[in-house]
């Protein structure tokens, strides 16, 4: 998300939704996606607190689940120097409220539904589509065809370098990119 009012602030964000498989798969969605705010220099939101099927342990229909139950986010943010963290509800009070989230059709600002900022409790589908309808959505992320890559800083020169690297490494293949059998076991 980019905070589209470029007079009040140069922030922009990183959002992500649940991935409601198990835990681990969580855990390993959350690390990557701290790893791409800290290197896309973005505040990384935290979803809602959620329902969360596979974990039995908690014995209550009833509990939702937040990152910030099983990481100590205080810690992470301390050891990542310009990671900044923050939840969805400051998000929207800060941003949302504030009208500084344009609506990519319109182009006018478009406040969170209901001027809602606590998620926690209700149905997530109204915040994914309003953050969506805010949002840069990438074209379809195909892993096979695509190739993420990010500077080593925010220097003007950093980019034809990655560049560089990127046109040797996709020209250094004769063929179609490995299939993912090929990778397996041949790193």
């Amino acid at each position: 998300v980019n905070n589209n009012n470029a007079e009040t602030t140069n922030k922009k964000y990183l959002t992500f939704e649940w991935d409601f498989a198990g835990f681990n798969n969580m855990r390993m969605s959350f690390e990557t996606i701290v790893l791409l705010a800290h290197s896309m220099g973005r505040t990384l939101v935290l979803p809602p607190s959620n329902k969360v099927q596979w974990l039995n342990w908690l014995n209550d229909e009833n509990k939702r689940f937040s990152f910030s139950d099983v990481y100590d986010l205080d810690k992470i943010r301390s050891e990542h120097a310009g990671l900044d963290i923050v939840t969805t509800d400051q998000f929207l009070t800060s941003e949302g409220l504030t009208g500084n989230l344009i609506d990519k059709e319109s182009g006018k600002p478009r406040y969170p539904p209901d001027n809602r900022t606590d998620w926690n409790a209700v149905d997530k589908k109204i915040l994914e589509q309003y953050l969506r309808s805010v949002s840069y959505n990438p074209p379809k992320w195909e892993p096979a065809q695509c190739l993420a890559s990010f500077p080593n800083g925010t220097e003007s020169w950093h980019y034809p370098v990655m560049k560089w690297f990127l046109r040797n490494a996709t020209n250094s293949f004769n063929g179609p990119y490995p299939t993912f059998k090929e990778y397996y076991n041949n790193p």
